[in-house]
């Protein structure tokens, strides 16, 4: 064979190479593109979760001081004021909002067990069941802080890129 054509396989072979290497890294920058989407996606993520438990715990906080003032106001002795209703109902509203924003199911449910006993602690007729139940949500309330605290430093672990 004659030069020019070895010069024509030549520049044809280049060519396919030099397509199939095109794509191949083509093929390799969609796939960094997909794996950082994902990875800034779980970023997003894990902020929402880490303001909502925040946002969470604060609320938890207030409720089961609204809940323990209503308790102890009919101490007359004590001179506690009752919190006013529609805060109180606000507020239990907004428990039950930035809980259904939870990721985890077992927290959701302990938090919904929670507000349900500081429910029925508000509207207990009896002292001794108010007692109880009063107990019962400052306890549950208290665990409830720790463990949204452990969720909160377990988001703040940074999700690696794969």
């Amino acid at each position: 064979m004659d030069a020019a054509v070895w010069g024509f396989i030549g520049t044809v072979v280049g060519a396919l190479v030099s397509v199939m290497t095109t794509m191949i890294s083509a093929r390799n920058t969609e796939k960094l593109h997909r794996r950082t989407a994902e990875h800034d996606l779980r970023i997003r993520e894990q902020q929402f979760q880490r303001e909502n438990l925040l946002q969470l715990q604060g609320e938890i906080n207030s409720l089961v001081r609204m809940v323990s003032m209503t308790f102890l106001a009919d101490w007359p002795a004590l001179e506690v004021h009752r919190p006013d209703e529609e805060i109180m109902r606000q507020t239990f509203r907004n428990v039950a909002l930035l809980a259904s924003r939870v990721a985890d199911e077992s927290l959701r449910s302990q938090i919904a067990t929670f507000t349900s006993n500081g429910a029925a602690t508000v509207n207990a007729r009896d002292a001794e069941r108010a007692s109880d139940l009063h107990n019962l949500v400052v306890d549950t309330g208290l665990r409830l802080q720790e463990e949204i605290g452990a969720a909160i430093r377990q988001l703040g672990q940074a999700p690696s890129v794969q």
